[in-house]
């Protein structure tokens, strides 16, 4: 087929051109637990006041294969209960993207590197998948994004230390709590929205992908959800991720203190505390390329560009 090549507006010098991985399957079997086994698993994780996503997911398959509890031992026939609960569903799509995606090993689901890199960052979420997608394919790096753009509206002095850079495009990747009522009235920041044209293709990838899993369950009879449209907002990557917090970090980091970023930012509910969780998440990142290092999937150069 025609190659397709992609030209982003911040580096027209290259092209990337996308090719379609070699070992993707044709089909896939889809498969199911039942109500019982998630109930039992929900007691386990001690989290009946949640319900099934993708923390739970990774969590179910981090068990060792032989264990019982381990969900391919609790598998239901696809025609029974067609009718399923949204919990039964939203296992059945999480699990097939996981497998389609390699966080899950063929036939055992036992987890991948890639896997128990998402395991143990933390509390497996969609953040956390989507740096490690990042990260597989170079993106989350210190790569320049070189523009034609020469003017900014940014109002500091943008930082040349290489850590400011990285950790506010992790940053990024996390939703800052915002006002509804009140639009962004701050600064913007073109490296961040450069790298933003990067990570917004690969969200919708993924909720492109975990709804075709919806629509390919329900068109093979495998289910029949009963609210389709509350069966949408309960799989992940729902809401984009924008450059707000990028860009608040690199502001906090410029001043190094908080003061006077309520007046800067004034749209933004919690800067302190969206800062808090930035940080912890920029952990959980640092964790993931470790333990990716140590299972050989990364290459020495790009690992050293962490440390």
């Amino acid at each position: 087929t025609k190659p397709v090549v992609i030209v982003r507006w911040f580096d027209k010098g290259r092209g990337e051109t996308i090719r379609r991985p070699e070992d993707l399957p044709d089909s896939f079997e889809p498969w199911r637990v039942s109500r019982a086994a998630i109930a039992a698993e929900m007691q386990r994780q001690q989290r009946s006041h949640r319900g099934v996503d993708l923390s739970f997911v990774v969590k179910w398959h981090s068990l060792p294969s032989n264990n019982p509890a381990h969900p391919r031992n609790q598998t239901v026939k696809s025609h029974e209960d067609a009718g399923a609960s949204l919990d039964e569903l939203v296992f059945l799509v999480l699990t097939a993207a996981l497998e389609l995606s390699k966080y899950l090993t063929p036939v055992v689901h036992n987890l991948s590197p890639f896997g128990v890199a998402l395991l143990q960052a933390g509390d497996p979420s969609e953040e956390a998948l989507l740096a490690i997608e990042l990260i597989k394919t170079g993106q989350l790096s210190l790569a320049p994004l070189t523009s034609s753009v020469t003017e900014t509206s940014f109002e500091y002095s943008v930082p040349v230390d290489p850590e400011i850079i990285l950790i506010s495009r992790v940053m990024t990747l996390l939703p800052m709590r915002c006002r509804a009522d009140q639009p962004w009235e701050g600064p913007v920041d073109h490296d961040l929205l450069g790298f933003m044209s990067i990570v917004r293709p690969l969200y919708r990838s993924w909720r492109t992908l975990l709804e075709s899993l919806v629509l390919s369950s329900v068109l093979a009879g495998t289910t029949y959800p009963r609210d389709l449209g509350l069966l949408l907002t309960r799989i992940p990557f729902l809401q984009e991720p924008n450059t707000a917090l990028g860009i608040v970090f690199k502001a906090f980091a410029q001043r190094g203190s908080v003061d006077g970023l309520g007046t800067t930012f004034a749209c933004c509910e919690d800067i302190v505390g969206d800062l808090r969780r930035g940080s912890l998440f920029w952990e959980e990142v640092m964790r993931i390329v470790t333990n990716l290092r140590h299972a050989d999937v990364l290459r020495e150069d790009f690992y050293q560009e962490w440390c």
